[in-house]
């Protein structure tokens, strides 16, 4: 093996004929070196080579020389190269093209890779179809059960006649998935010459078997078939009652009808769910009246799924029943309904039932346009103000009766005061804002009816239903609470941010979890720091909920709160983490010399390692580098040792000093000379007190009167300094005087001016 590797660094063309050999190794690890030696030598001989080596017994040795053969142009002349060289690249696709001479190649392929590869290539089959039957019917017959499990789903899928006999012999075999799926692919394929053996398979096997028969025997119509459902029906095993209800849908005999409305009573919703499909191709005039019923079902799935067969089949006699969905809790059924109802050619009767409608399908422009309910700055004639629920005006009782009626601007018609002072029709009554809160804040009103105002007060965008909302973010229902919390993120007001804040502690995740979103809608600076601490909580959902929300505040306060969550124990939070912070990085690596500046080293450590790992080692360079001219010599440590580790070197003089004095290397910071003088004036003030010890040393050495001007100058703009730092300063001064003084005449040192204080 390391001849071969050390044959290939010294490309020898004198070589290829020994690697050929050694290609054909039995030890795979020198076969596999040889080939990548090949490649590297790259002549035409070694080509040659490369080509003998795609017919190795191993895979890997095949695949380095298929990719040294795609590297040097190398083109496969024959059909039976370019097999070899398309099944090396494990290029399936390729193999299709090539039609039934692909089968081959990817028939052995499935034998020899493993499981996780043996998906691409059972795609690849499935598209070739039925021209790979004979070669899938052979491997029915191979030891490995995944390869037979798999061959059996692909000649099903292939629906060739000829695989009826085989896939029959292993509806008997040893293995349960084997078994199953020879049972469904005689399904696909629709021969009935297979009832009787599925038959057999449902009264003698397992429930996974029983259950595939059955669904199965669905797709080939026989009095055989009908009987085997029939008894399936009454199955003590809920998967294959199942299977068989969904087989009655398929065969559409006339008998199920007396089976399938039983259980529409079932208390499993899954089954009647598939009692309602099932029901789908039978008569309408025999059936349309159980989907009515199933418009009352318990589970919204049933009443979607029976609005949509209502509106296909444009039942009239649903005209009602579909109307009265409007008022359904879930928004999906609402929906449906509506859709169904366009479909039967309805058309609302009043302006009530007009609302009603554009709400279920949550058309509020044309609610607004409509002028459906009333505009935030129109009048009413109602005594009492229209968004307060009665005798509520601003959480003071009485105050809703203190305001006068004013007509109504927007009457249509006669403009005289009995004509603006008449009653609407009582069809004609449209609901405005107080209804829906009035709704809202009586407990005892209908439960649906409350839901659909905390959801409605939303969506309406009237910012006037914010104050009823947060009150009901109190509300004992939690479904109450966590669609007013929603639905105020919908109306974008600010004045509700300390409600919200304060349902971040909801006991109720779900209320916790819409706070959080409505939050980072309105994005309020206070939220950052309640945010911030629930990064702590001992739920990990909370946390990650937290986490993931301060992704939307660029505020150093939420960066270092996700900067120490990448330490979380659980992988999820810091998962998450880590993908807020990749969101906040244009903001936060702006930041990256306050965060570096921070007292906690775990922040420190995380800016710099996340910088890294979300920008690359290059960006990160170009970051990191100009922050070792500034800052305390702590940071400069954090951020060459980050540096040093990506391979960079120092190119300034500065950063040249900067690198030799962090890591007090005091000998060779003295011999730069003039070069560390600026680095050495900065360590004079900085907070290690060996680095500032060791600055005052050579400082000694190297200055001169004009470094004890600059040391002047950064004193007067210096501010506040720490005094230990500006003694460190004053005593350089006064040492680099002394050497000076030493080496000057007396009469010189006479007529020096004292040094300043």
């Amino acid at each position: 093996m390391h001849a071969a590797r050390l044959l290939g660094e010294a490309r020898s063309r004198y070589a290829v004929e020994h690697l050929q050999k050694a290609l054909d190794d039995p030890v795979e690890v020198v076969g596999y070196e040889a080939a990548a030696a090949l490649a590297e030598i790259g002549d035409a001989r070694s080509v040659r080579a490369l080509v003998h080596a795609l017919e190795c017994n191993f895979l890997g040795t095949r695949k380095v020389a298929a990719g040294a053969l795609e590297r040097l142009n190398w083109k496969p002349r024959t059909i039976y190269q370019q097999i070899l060289f398309l099944s090396a690249k494990d290029d399936w696709i390729g193999l299709v093209r090539l039609k039934m001479h692909g089968v081959a190649p990817l028939a052995r392929e499935l034998q020899e890779r493993q499981a996780a590869e043996r998906d691409d290539i059972t795609k690849a089959l499935k598209i070739i179809g039925s021209l790979a039957t004979e070669p899938l019917i052979r491997l029915l017959q191979n030891p490995d059960p995944d390869i037979r499990w798999r061959t059996a789903s692909l000649l099903g899928h292939g629906r060739d006649r000829r695989a009826v006999e085989p896939l029959i012999a292993a509806l008997e075999d040893a293995d349960e998935r084997v078994a199953s799926a020879a049972a469904l692919a005689l399904g696909e394929i629709g021969d009935t010459g297979a009832v009787d053996a599925l038959v057999r398979a449902f009264g003698a096997g397992d429930v996974e078997l029983r259950k595939c028969s059955i669904t199965a025997l669905g797709r080939l119509q026989s009095e055989r078939s009908i009987a085997a459902v029939l008894a399936a029906a009454d199955d003590e095993h809920p998967e294959v009652r199942l299977s068989a209800i969904q087989a009655m849908g398929h065969l559409k005999d006339a008998r199920f009808l007396s089976v399938l409305p039983s259980f529409f009573a079932n208390p499993e919703p899954e089954v009647r769910m598939q009692a309602v499909r099932a029901l789908r191709p039978y008569p309408r005039a025999k059936t349309t009246d159980l989907f009515i019923q199933a418009l009352s079902d318990p589970d919204a799935r049933i009443r979607r799924e029976a609005s949509k067969v209502l509106g296909r089949r444009r039942a009239r006699a649903a005209v009602q029943p579909l109307i009265a969905r409007f008022e359904d809790q879930d928004t999906e059924v609402r929906l449906s309904a509506a859709k169904a109802l366009d479909a039967i050619g309805w058309k609302p009767a009043n302006a009530k039932e007009q609302l009603a409608y554009l709400i279920a399908k949550e058309d509020w422009k044309e609610i607004r346009r409509l002028g459906l309910i009333k505009s935030p700055v129109s009048k009413t004639q109602d005594p009492k103000p229209l968004l307060i629920p009665e005798d509520v005006h601003d959480g003071k009782p009485g105050a809703a009766d203190q305001k006068e009626a004013k007509p109504d601007e927007n009457t249509e018609g006669d403009t005289g005061p009995r004509a603006r002072n008449a009653p609407r029709a009582a069809d004609d009554v449209v609901p405005g804002l107080d209804y829906y809160i009035k709704a809202l804040a009586d407990p005892d009103a209908d439960p649906i009816l409350r839901l659909k105002a905390a959801e409605t007060l939303g969506k309406l965008g009237d910012t006037r239903g914010v104050r009823p909302l947060m009150n009901a973010l109190v509300d004992p229902d939690p479904e109450i609470q966590w669609r007013a919390a929603l639905s105020l993120g919908m109306l974008g007001d600010l004045r509700a941010s300390s409600a919200l804040i304060v349902a971040l502690d909801d006991p109720v995740f779900e209320v916790k979890r819409r706070a959080a979103e409505s939050i980072a809608t309105l994005r309020p600076a206070s939220a950052v720091r309640p945010l911030c601490d629930l990064t702590s909580s001992p739920d990990p959902g909370t946390r990650t909920l937290a986490i993931a929300t301060l992704a939307e505040f660029e505020d150093d306060e939420a960066v270092r709160a996700l900067l120490l969550a990448l330490e979380d124990a659980e992988p999820d939070v810091a998962s998450a983490a880590l993908s807020s912070l990749l969101k906040l990085v244009d903001y936060w690596r702006s930041r990256v010399a306050v965060l570096l500046k921070d007292d906690d080293p775990v922040i420190r450590r995380n800016t710099i390692n996340t910088l890294k790992l979300l920008l690359g080692e290059e960006k990160a360079i170009s970051h990191l580098a100009p922050l070792l001219r500034f800052g305390s010599f702590s940071i400069r440590r954090e951020v060459l040792s980050a540096l040093e580790m990506s391979g960079w070197e120092p190119h300034h003089p500065e950063e040249r000093a900067t690198a030799l004095l962090v890591h007090k290397r005091w000998d060779e910071v003295a011999a730069l000379g003039k070069e560390a003088t600026g680095t050495l004036i900065d360590a004079l003030f900085d907070t290690d007190k060996e680095i500032q010890d060791g600055a005052v040393t050579i400082l000694e050495q190297i200055g001169d009167g004009e470094t004890v001007q600059s040391i002047r100058a950064l004193l007067r703009r210096g501010g506040d300094l720490p005094v230990k730092r500006v003694y460190a300063a004053m005593k350089v001064i006064s040492l680099i005087n002394k050497k000076e003084d030493r080496a000057t005449a007396p009469e010189e040192r006479d007529n020096d001016p004292p040094p300043v204080s």
